[in-house]
C-alpha cells in the first residue's frame, strides 16, 4: 500500500513539475488553442475588454508552489509571467485574482538598416 501511495505521489510532483517546463516552450504571439494544447486547461480565466489571462498553478517541489500567468491581447499571447510561493495548504489558496496593471505591454522591434552606398 505504502508503494501505490509513493507511485502516486511521484506521479502527481511529475505532473506538477511539467508546468513550469511546459511554460519555456510558450513563444509571443501564439494562439490561446496553442497554449492550452502545452500548458493544459487554465486553473482560472480573467477577462478584460480584449485582453484576456490564464492562470495556472502547481507544485515545483517539497513545499513550493509555482503561478504562471499567460497574457493574451485580441487572443495572442504576449507575454507570461511567473511567481514562486511556499505551499499553504496546496496551491489553491496562494492564488490571486489578476491584477491588470502588471499585464505586460506588448513590444514591437525593428531593425533598420540605413546604409548610403
Amino acid at each position: 500500500m505504502k508503494f501505490i501511495g509513493l507511485v502516486f505521489s511521484l506521479l502527481i510532483l511529475s505532473a506538477c513539475t511539467s508546468l513550469d517546463s511546459n511554460s519555456m516552450k510558450l513563444n509571443a504571439w501564439m494562439t490561446k488553442e496553442e497554449v492550452i494544447k502545452i500548458m493544459g486547461p487554465p486553473d482560472r480565466r480573467s477577462f478584460r475588454n480584449n485582453d484576456e489571462a490564464l492562470q495556472y498553478q502547481g507544485i515545483i517541489g517539497y513545499g513550493q508552489c509555482v503561478y504562471i500567468t499567460a497574457w493574451f491581447q485580441e487572443g495572442v499571447l504576449i507575454a507570461t509571467t511567473d511567481r514562486r510561493a511556499a505551499s499553504i495548504a496546496g496551491c489553491g489558496l496562494g492564488s490571486r485574482e489578476v491584477d491588470w496593471g502588471q499585464m505586460p505591454k506588448p513590444t514591437l522591434n525593428i531593425n533598420v538598416n540605413n546604409t548610403d552606398t
